[in-house]
């Protein structure tokens, strides 16, 4: 029993320790305060850097309450920074890439930390938006403050007409296995956005094609951007399960296409690209059926991404 307290009482400051690391609000520009980064640095000099983006309903301070992934990286020597931008505007615009180039830049001097030891990854849209900035350096390389050395999203829509699809299906008042599919306010949010500004894909498909990630369908065959991460190690995370997937798509239902994004670039010949489900098809710690369709960091494994996230930038320092 004092063993168990001891243990107990050893992983409660350790936990502790670990949350309680501080992180600054950093002002790219001391005369605008709307260009902000949150940033969690190491106690030593950074041997890296972590960019992480958040998804569409959160903030840039959204993985600091939801994810141990900053902290733990910390705790391995980089420095994670996560800015603030527009984040219903789910797509890598040119404001967001402009934000996200000088908070790069400037933890960059700051830290003065090799550019080519950083990682980018995020959530939702973020994720989405890692992937798209990660294309656009190896197409463009003027384009963005870095080429990063791997990138990763959790449950990313790589496919932003596919998302633009679905939301369109439920706010018509699809129905699924009987029922009527409930419209979120994130769906609306999402759907008015994307329409204002690209507009709809039967007449705007080519906005759709810019800024997906990943496209494959009966139309395009070509991959789209996704063939710029050919060589690229990229790791793809879903909190869905196989079992959803397939009793939503058996509704014309959404259907993720980021595992079809890892079965794409290995038949490039990229093996450094590999794909994660977060949860097993039995795992429903709330006890609800409809828990394999959450969109969340819960049960996203930190530590195993910060290992591999270590590993590319030890493989870099080679």
């Amino acid at each position: 029993m004092k063993s168990i307290l001891i243990l107990t009482t050893s992983l409660f400051f350790m936990v502790s320790s670990l949350y309680s690391r501080n992180y600054s609000k950093v002002y790219i520009d001391s005369n605008d305060s709307t260009k902000y980064y949150y940033c969690v640095a190491p106690d030593s000099q950074p041997v890296g850097l972590l960019i992480l983006l958040p998804g569409a309903r959160g903030n840039s301070e959204w993985p600091l309450k939801t994810t141990k992934i900053p902290y733990l990286a910390a705790e391995y020597g980089l420095a994670t920074i996560m800015i603030d931008y527009e984040t219903w505007l789910s797509w890598l615009h040119d404001d967001v890439l402009k934000l996200l180039n000088s908070s790069i830049k400037n933890v960059i001097q700051k830290y003065k930390i090799p550019t080519d030891k950083c990682v980018i990854g995020g959530f939702s849209s973020g994720g989405a938006m890692a992937l798209n900035y990660t294309e656009l350096a190896f197409k463009n390389q003027s384009k963005t403050a870095i080429v990063p050395a791997g990138v990763f999203g959790l449950d990313a829509p790589v496919d932003l007409s596919e998302l633009y699809n679905v939301n369109l299906l439920e706010i018509q008042g699809f129905v699924c296995n009987g029922e009527k599919v409930k419209v979120s306010e994130e769906t609306k949010n999402m759907y008015e956005k994307m329409n204002k500004y690209l507009g709809n894909t039967a007449e705007n498909y080519e906005n759709y094609q810019k800024y997906s990630p990943f496209i494959f369908n009966e139309r395009y065959h070509s991959g789209g951007s996704a063939v710029y991460l050919k060589n690229v190690p990229v790791r793809i995370y879903s909190g869905i399960s196989e079992n959803y997937l397939q009793k939503k798509s058996e509704c014309g239902f959404y259907l993720d296409s980021s595992p079809f994004l890892i079965s794409f670039l290995k038949h490039k010949g990229n093996q450094k690209a590999s794909f994660k489900s977060i949860y097993d098809d039995d795992y429903s710690p709330d006890g609800g059926e409809n828990f394999r369709g959450r969109h969340a960091w819960l049960g996203f494994d930190s530590q195993e991404c910060v290992n591999w996230i270590m590993n590319l930038i030890e493989t870099n320092e080679k």
